[in-house]
């Protein structure tokens, strides 16, 4: 069972509160979210810097993170479950998981990785680890 929500009753609950802080920079966001990211990252065996430049890039440092979900990477949810929102790239409504604490994404995030891009786990540099996404 993943460890991301997807229960609909409680998605609808936490999309009314929990609304993860608003950062207005990268400085900020790294200080509301550095403690996950050195969680993540120590699961990855990467610097702490690459796993926020990543959620950072992919949430527009924190403005784009859906409300309630704690998800810091707006990972997307393929099992039909997660909370519906609008794609800031592709305009495209998607799901994407949510998460009781912005730890729990941290775990989830680091297992996704490690699952799917093996190649990014240990590297030595952020251009490695963005090349084994791309990969």
């Amino acid at each position: 069972m993943p460890d991301y929500i997807q229960d609909p009753e409680l998605l609808s609950q936490l999309n009314g509160s929990g609304a993860p802080a608003k950062t207005r920079n990268p400085q900020e966001f790294a200080k509301v979210y550095g403690p996950e990211a050195q969680r993540a990252a120590e699961k990855l065996g990467v610097d702490p810097s690459v796993v926020l430049g990543q959620w950072g890039l992919e949430t527009g440092w924190g403005k784009s993170i859906i409300p309630g979900t704690n998800n810091l990477g707006n990972i997307k949810d393929f099992s039909g479950g997660g909370t519906a929102a609008t794609d800031n790239m592709t305009g495209s409504r998607d799901k994407y998981r949510a998460y009781a604490t912005p730890e729990a994404a941290a775990d989830d995030y680091a297992d996704l990785i490690s699952r799917k891009y093996k190649g990014a786990v240990g590297a030595k540099t952020p251009e490695e680890f963005a090349q084994a996404l791309k990969a």
